[in-house]
């Protein structure tokens, strides 16, 4: 490398800067770099890529992906980021991606209809080849339909087949089947009195889950009830505070709209001497990554998070199918330790 190459430092190389060393146009050396090669001559390219050597250049992928745009772009709407389960999944949509050379945007919408409505409004202008939305409410649906009309590819995680989303590609879980599933498991368990601490209705997993749980619950023996029903925030302090009510009312389990929610009830119980699942055993939902470290003593419905993943980052670098596709993959219920094992469940690995 001459000294004049040395001097510079590859993250201040710019392509005026390579231009200007090959005697030829900014444009010239992009075409270069973006592989268009009916636009320059053979000896045009070596030039440049000689240059580039010499002075160490080093392009900007990013800056690259974010100006083409359609080719590369992809957004991702949540609705909290501090819900485990959605960090879990979109980290590992962004892995996915990056091995196809793509670019996601993560955009955490907030759980208000206002909010939502804004942050869909600012996605209507961005230059989109594919949007997936994980956990959005039918209350924004109406705004995403705009989207659809601008060949943007969309796609829903856990919103289910039927209504306005049937018309759109989707991957999940039966959610109404987990539940009762995971009902079905306590009860083989011999537990009868039942407190609920469910998430908000606008939920469809939410309401799902809940749904399907009640339906597993009743169907095995009139010998049950349910002594409190609350309709919570999903996360840890709204599963905290829910807690004193609902220990209050002598529940041998407690089940929670997701596995944030049941954190949040472990620790009440754990400060307050109350052993778990002896005394309460507690239910959640999805088997995110802090669960499987913090809630060894949780009953939960685990989500199979990679191949979901996978399955959407293929269907983003297809074409658009004539027909939305949707697919239900597996779930299963993970017992807490020290639990005997019953049909239909896993126990935790030692």
């Amino acid at each position: 490398m001459t000294t004049r190459a040395r001097e510079k430092k590859s993250d201040t190389v710019t392509i005026k800067e390579i231009a200007a060393r090959c005697q030829l146009s900014t444009s010239t050396v992009s075409h270069v770099l973006n592989g268009q090669s009916g636009r320059y001559s053979e000896d045009t390219a070596q030039r440049v890529w000689r240059a580039i050597r010499e002075l160490g250049y080093q392009p900007n992928h990013i800056g690259r992906m974010l100006r083409k745009g359609n080719d590369w772009l992809y957004g991702a709407l949540v609705p909290n980021l501090a819900n485990v389960f959605y960090a879990d999944f979109v980290h590992a949509l962004d892995i996915a991606l990056q091995s196809q050379d793509r670019l996601l945007l993560t955009v955490s919408v907030g759980d208000t209809l206002e909010l939502q409505q804004r942050t869909m409004k600012n996605m209507n202008g961005a230059m989109l080849a594919g949007l997936v939305l994980i956990g959005s409410t039918a209350q924004e649906l109406h705004q995403i339909v705009t989207l659809s009309h601008r060949n943007t590819r969309l796609v829903f995680v856990n919103r289910g087949t039927t209504g306005l989303y049937a018309n759109y590609c989707g991957v999940g879980i039966d959610n109404f089947g987990a539940g009762k599933d995971l009902a079905v498991v306590v009860r083989r368990g011999g537990r009868r009195r039942l407190a609920l601490l469910r998430g908000p209705d606008f939920s469809y997993a939410s309401r799902q889950r809940y749904e399907g749980f009640l339906a597993g619950w009743v169907d095995h023996g009139p010998d049950v009830a349910i002594v409190y029903d609350a309709t919570i925030r999903l996360t840890p302090d709204a599963g905290f505070a829910a807690a004193q009510e609902a220990v209050g009312q002598n529940p041998d389990v407690i089940y929670c709209g997701n596995d944030m929610v049941a954190l949040g009830v472990l620790e009440y119980c754990a400060t307050h001497g109350i052993r778990v699942p002896d005394q309460i055993l507690i239910t959640g939902f999805d088997y995110n990554s802090m669960t499987q470290v913090l809630g060894q003593r949780l009953m939960t419905v685990a989500q199979p998070i990679d191949a979901m993943a996978l399955t959407v980052a293929e269907w983003l670098s297809m074409p658009q199918p004539e027909q939305p596709v949707h697919r239900i993959m597996p779930h299963r219920v993970v017992l807490p330790r020290g639990w005997n094992e019953g049909p239909g469940a896993t126990t935790r690995e030692s």
